[in-house]
């Protein structure tokens, strides 16, 4: 493990709660610097340009469980909790909810009422400036719709 996760924070075992604390935390990385925000990439530190770049469950890596800006790391990195987790978000980000409840070890029988899946648009990375906020916020209110079908659900 990377992080000493006794002394950070405990992510949370609901999938709406765990969102919206990506949620929190993309919207931190967004104001950092020492961040750059690209769904493709985990929490990658390039050392030629001295920021890390970080996905949604990214963020969570950096902000929620403490993990510094010039490291690079994936899921595996962490906990096999905290792995499942990460990959949850993962899933919950490209509107995957069902298989982002099992990889969180919500029983398939639980599920029955819950959609397959969900419209989340993605952030288009290659934009700057203005286009590039749109995008993240449009992203961000979609995950918080997500969060809210699941809540709904009782997840």
């Amino acid at each position: 493990m990377l992080a000493n996760e006794t002394t950070v924070q405990e992510l949370p075992d609901l999938p709406s709660e765990l969102i919206r604390v990506a949620i929190e935390d993309t919207k931190k990385i967004l104001e950092d610097k020492h961040y750059k925000l690209d769904l493709r990439r985990w929490h990658d530190y390039d050392k030629d340009d001295g920021r890390c770049t970080v996905c949604f469950g990214g963020a969570v890596m950096s902000k929620s469980l403490g993990l510094s800006p010039n490291i690079t790391a994936i899921p595996s990195s962490f906990s096999a909790s905290t792995a499942r987790k990460l990959s949850a978000l993962d899933c919950f980000r490209s509107g995957k909810l069902y298989d982002g409840c099992l990889m969180m070890g919500i029983d398939k029988d639980e599920l029955h009422m819950l959609p397959l899946s969900v419209f989340v648009r993605c952030i288009d990375v290659d934009s700057s400036g203005e286009q590039f906020d749109k995008s993240a916020e449009e992203f961000l209110s979609d995950m918080e719709t997500v969060a809210s079908v699941l809540e709904r659900n009782n997840f």
